[in-house]
This record gives C-alpha cells, structure tokens and sequence, in this order.
C-alpha cells in the first residue's frame, strides 16, 4: 500500500526508538504494557490515530 510504512520493534527490551510526532497513525494488537502509554501517544502526530486492541481474560478463557 503506497505510504505506509511499518515498523517491529522491541519496546521493553531496548530503548524506545520512535522520536515524538513520527506517525499519523498507531495500531497496536495483543498487547498491554502501560508503562509505554505515554511514549506512544508522544509517537503520534498532533491529530493522529491509535487504535489499540488487547485481549481480555474472559475472551482469552472462552472457546470463540
């Protein structure tokens, strides 16, 4: 898809490595690690989106 571009980063292990105001949008999946809240919404563009999706116990324990 032209202009998008991705990133894998490991962002408990290694310094955070996004500067503020890089991205107009942020997808985060299957993942919970408060501490980053912050730096990610740093990460975002004045205007950007997140979209963060974690799972819950209750979906994690069912047979969906």
């Amino acid at each position: 898809m032209a202009g998008v571009f991705t990133r894998v980063a490991d962002l408990e292990g290694a310094a955070w490595p996004f500067a503020p105001s890089s991205f107009d949008a942020v997808v985060v999946a299957n993942y919970l690690h408060r501490p980053l809240f912050g730096p990610i919404f740093d990460a975002l563009r004045p205007g950007g989106v997140l979209v963060y999706e974690t799972a819950v116990q209750c979906a994690v324990n069912s047979d969906l």
